[in-house]
């Protein structure tokens, strides 16, 4: 009587389990990697943004105290709230559309309010906003104070 040979290797349901466990890791590398290059480009965006907003608040730091760059030219935005995210319809200053070296023909937007508290101190804030890839308003926002 003959008997059937047992052949070593693996069985189609052996094969088929392990290529699915190989295409859900494949996905999720995938998936991570696209993260990572998400996460980089925004990386980019908020250190070209700080860079902006700290240009331009050292710019205003250092002019003198009665520099019209310093006016205080809509004085309804003069509260905690003004000085913590003002928007272009209500800020003292605005660059639209630079790019990161404050050039025109990029896709930042340099807002700046300064709020004279007294006759010796100012108040100057600067937020840099651009949309990031997925819509979203992004900001960065500076500040001090300047005295005489």
């Amino acid at each position: 009587m003959n008997r059937l040979k047992r052949e070593n290797g693996f069985t189609l349901i052996e094969v088929m389990v392990a290529m699915f466990i190989l295409l859900v890791g494949i996905l999720a590398h995938a998936a991570f990697t696209i993260t990572v290059i998400r996460e980089n480009s925004n990386s980019g965006n908020y250190s070209s943004a700080s860079a902006l907003a700290q240009d331009k608040l050292e710019e205003l730091t250092n002019l003198p105290f009665t520099n019209p760059m310093l006016a205080d030219i809509k004085t309804g935005n003069n509260n905690a709230n003004g000085m913590i995210d003002i928007s272009p319809l209500n800020a003292d200053h605005q660059e639209s559309n630079i790019d990161e070296r404050g050039n025109a023909g990029g896709f930042y937007e340099r807002t700046w309010n300064i709020w004279t508290v007294s006759p010796s101190r100012k108040d100057i804030v600067v937020i840099v906003s651009w949309k990031s890839g997925n819509g979203k308003i992004k900001k960065v926002r500076v500040s001090t104070i300047k005295s005489i």
